[in-house]
């Protein structure tokens, strides 16, 4: 019946037309927080503009391809996107930045939040 979909379509219940539904994969419970900035290419359009940081430590740090931030650089990829200081946001540190900036190497890490959020207990809903 609905063969032209693949299997872990089928499974998701995206070929039945739904958004989901049983089956469509790990409730946002279970979702692992993401090691990227909030804003990706705002973040990278700031580190090419005010750093002397790599593409490659750039494009990792913002989970972004390097041809990408290559772009960014030259002017073609995000021209309307207005950068995001990640100091500011308190993603990364002036420390970290300096400490890229002299090795070309080293890989920048997203800094520790300073607010811990308590995970939601899940309540069973009426029956």
């Amino acid at each position: 019946m609905f063969s032209e979909y693949p299997d872990n379509m089928l499974a998701s219940g995206f070929a039945a037309g739904g958004r989901g539904g049983a089956g469509a994969g790990p409730c946002p419970k279970e979702m692992p927080m993401s090691n990227a900035p909030l804003m990706p290419k705002a973040t990278a359009v700031w580190l090419v503009e005010n750093t002397a940081l790599t593409f490659e430590q750039i494009a990792d740090f913002c989970k972004l391809h390097p041809l990408e931030v290559k772009g960014i650089a030259d002017g073609e990829v995000a021209a309307g996107i207005k950068g995001q200081d990640p100091v500011t946001s308190n993603q990364l540190t002036r420390e970290e930045i300096a400490r890229a900036e002299r090795d070309p190497n080293y890989r920048l890490k997203l800094a520790e939040p300073k607010v811990k959020f308590a995970i939601a207990k899940v309540k069973k809903g009426p029956r």
